[in-house]
């Protein structure tokens, strides 16, 4: 157990929130109660694992060993502080910087506003039907809006807008495959792409396809769908599921199926993915947003602190086992041919 995860799990733990999930997974589970209780308390001093999780990766139904094969919050900071220098992680966490510093990788005319002027912002959008605004750094789909220019009479009414919405970047609108629109046309449903950078070889241990679920976002903390993504073929070969579990074989809104889904010029994706993990100094391991368009893909953005749900959903997770032990084998060196 990591003494400073432990110091925060428990000054930093919402109490409220561990009790209702506590509830949940009580029910859901048909488990005894006090033993859950316990059961939550020591997977965290155990596995590094926070209450989410355990419910998440339904931890109330695995083995110790199959436990221990997660990458849990608290793995996942310590991955992050070995390989990821804290120095350079706005030039992927801040939106704008992202922009400026991977400009030949994401194909799109953008505008920072942290110094723009009111004519600037007029410019930009001019014979333009909509915008894309975010915050510069928002996470998990929040802080991004999606912005129709006939809503505003004049360059003012809009300038204050995206100061009221606090939002420091806007972009063209991407206009994603056919393929990918056909399954959910009113978000850009993107690829995470996972790369790990370890004596300059990069490797792709997963990619997963992103898709909404009604809304213009794809994330799965705002409603969206995961669908794991075949390496090597790029095809969707298990249902998607949202974060809660429910699955889907077809889109519920479109009624496209996304089980069989073939994934449009994927090598292109993983080939852009590759050398976009090598721009950054000192970030070596990314999950890179991919959005594949009918001229090529192109990034929407790099987390330098990847969440470790999307890669983990227990219906991808078909023996019980999640991916620690597949990333650590790959930082450690002991996989040193990409498997992609």
């Amino acid at each position: 157990m990591k003494t400073p995860f432990l110091v925060r799990l428990i000054t930093r733990m919402n109490y409220g929130a561990f009790i209702e999930t506590w509830k949940s997974v009580k029910k859901k589970s048909k488990k005894n109660g006090i033993f859950l209780f316990f059961d939550m308390i020591y997977c965290g001093l155990v596995y590094q694992s926070g209450y989410i999780e355990y419910d998440i990766f339904q931890f109330y139904r695995l083995n110790a060993k199959q436990r221990d094969s997660y990458i849990t919050r608290g793995r996942l900071n310590t991955m992050i502080r070995r390989l990821n220098d804290p120095k350079n992680w706005n030039q992927l966490a801040n939106k704008a910087d992202f922009d400026e510093k991977f400009k030949d990788f994401i194909h799109r005319d953008f505008l920072d506003l942290r110094n723009a002027t009111v004519e600037d912002v007029w410019k930009f959008v001019e014979g333009r039907e909509y915008i894309i605004g975010k915050v510069l750094n928002g996470s998990c789909g929040k802080g991004i809006h999606k912005l129709k220019i006939s809503d505003y009479h004049d360059a003012q009414s809009l300038f204050d807008d995206l100061h009221n919405k606090n939002i420091g970047l806007i972009e063209e609108l991407v206009i994603q495959h056919p393929v990918l629109a056909a399954i959910h046309p009113f978000s850009v449903n993107t690829l995470r792409v996972m790369t790990i950078v370890v004596d300059d070889v990069v490797h792709i241990p997963c990619v997963y396809l992103r898709i909404g679920n009604g809304k213009h976002v794809d994330n799965l903390n705002s409603g969206g769908f995961g669908a794991v993504v075949d390496v090597k073929t790029g095809i969707v070969p298990l249902v998607a599921v949202d974060k809660d579990g429910h699955p889907a074989t077809h889109h519920p809104l479109t009624g496209t199926a996304i089980v069989g889904a073939q994934m449009p010029m994927f090598d292109e994706v993983k080939e852009l993915c590759r050398k976009a993990a090598r721009v950054v100094e000192g970030i070596r391991i990314v999950g890179w947003d991919v959005c594949v368009t009918e001229k090529g893909p192109l990034l929407i953005e790099g987390n330098p602190f990847p969440g470790n749900d999307l890669t983990q959903l227990p219906a991808h997770m078909l023996d019980g086992y999640g991916r620690y032990h597949q990333f650590m084998d790959i930082i450690e060196g002991r996989i040193k041919t990409p498997q992609d």
